[in-house]
């Protein structure tokens, strides 16, 4: 206040809004409201996914990787054995993407594994990351995305965010899908994917063709600094 008084002959304007830093607990969001006599409001922190712009992406050969684009996110996925099992016999494998509004993936990395392991972001010290892209293989290992020339399976983890504020899967809620050859695997409401396996022709995953990790998203921290948008 003095330093207002002392350069502008008046007190300093007190701050209102989500710019001041920790206005909200870490389990809720802070959101921008002029009614408010504090100029904000706290809500709920889990992200609403719209199911009202969803489409399936497939990968025509075992190898090939598909991906959600940057204002997507990817809710359910498919893969199947040596035949062209996902998409009612039309493809190899599919990732099913939500379009959600100012989203965007970043500082992405690809992780490869054999047959029948599970692939969790998570698992590579990557805590919150969600999965931007997958790939499966049928009989021979395909996904060669990685240094490993075995890689049967592959998944992208990201760091994301909306506008910017941070986002990042919530691990104290998820769910395991299971699923046979061809089966649609698809995250419940406003669940996205952190994990995959895939067998290729057998059924490795515990006794399944392949399985689906999904974790609610949720808006975490501050948003990110000026600089790094």
């Amino acid at each position: 206040k003095k330093y207002c008084e002392i350069n502008f002959g008046k007190p300093c304007v007190e701050p209102k809004g989500c710019n001041i830093k920790d206005v909200c607990p870490d389990d809720k969001l802070c959101v921008n409201d002029e009614d408010e006599s504090t100029g904000f409001r706290c809500e709920d922190n889990i992200v609403t996914i719209p199911t009202d712009s969803c489409s399936w992406h497939s990968a025509e050969e075992h190898g090939e990787k598909v991906k959600c684009g940057y204002n997507q996110v990817a809710v359910g996925s498919c893969s199947g054995g040596e035949d062209p099992d996902c998409g009612e016999g039309s493809t190899v494998h599919q990732l099913k993407c939500c379009s959600l509004d100012d989203f965007i993936y970043y500082d992405c990395k690809t992780f490869g594994s054999s047959s029948g392991k599970m692939l969790e972001c998570k698992d590579f010290g990557l805590l919150g990351h969600i999965i931007k892209s997958q790939c499966h293989s049928g009989i021979n290992a395909a996904c060669n995305h990685t240094i490993d020339d075995e890689t049967f399976n592959s998944i992208t983890c990201c760091r994301a965010r909306i506008k910017y504020q941070l986002v990042a899967a919530d691990h104290d809620n998820c769910q395991t899908l299971d699923g046979t050859h061809g089966d649609d695997s698809e995250c419940p409401a406003n669940m996205v994917m952190v994990g995959r396996c895939g067998s290729g022709e057998d059924e490795d995953c515990d006794g399944k063709s392949h399985k689906t990790q999904c974790c609610s998203l949720k808006y975490i921290g501050w948003p990110i600094p000026v600089h790094q948008k």
